[in-house]
């Protein structure tokens, strides 16, 4: 086949990966974090989008493997952003990350979409996002506006806000 390689795939991921010149332990992940949050940001900068999931490895010794993903509320793209969310999944599965000798370790993020200066959001993105940030007031004056209006809250609010 001498047809050219087409190469205009969207982009599904980013991520590295470092193997380690010299193993370490649990207590010493964050600078290596640390490092490969800047290599990431700089990727997502460099190719103007963001993301919202992010996803750890973490490879041991002897070559078994810990992952963990979270996705974030909003697009994250800065490695402050990104070490955060790597912060939150060491944190939450802390007991889960064995006490063995670490050879590699990688970020990969997922959910990728190109960066808009000015995003226009529609007032139920804003009341969701608003909710999954703990506004729920707005939540309350939708269901009461609801009721005077005559529209089940049921109806107009999905039961996942």
């Amino acid at each position: 086949d001498d047809r050219p390689v087409e190469s205009n795939r969207e982009r599904k991921s980013i991520g590295k990966e470092r193997t380690l010149v010299y193993n370490i332990l649990k207590k010493d992940l964050d600078p290596y974090f640390k490092e490969l949050s800047s290599i990431v940001a700089e990727e997502l900068k460099k190719k103007d989008i963001r993301a919202k999931t992010i996803m750890i490895k973490i490879k041991y010794s002897d070559f078994s493997e810990f992952t963990r993903r979270i996705t974030n509320v909003f697009f994250i793209q800065s490695k402050e952003e990104i070490m955060d969310l790597v912060r939150v999944i060491i944190s939450k599965n802390n007991n889960q990350i064995e006490e063995k000798e670490i050879r590699l370790i990688g970020i990969y993020l997922y959910n990728l979409e190109k960066n808009e200066k000015f995003k226009q959001l529609s007032f139920f993105d804003w009341i969701l996002n608003g909710l999954s940030l703990g506004f729920c007031k707005c939540k309350y004056n939708l269901r009461q506006i609801n009721e005077n209006h005559g529209v089940s809250p049921r109806e107009s609010i999905p039961n996942s806000v």
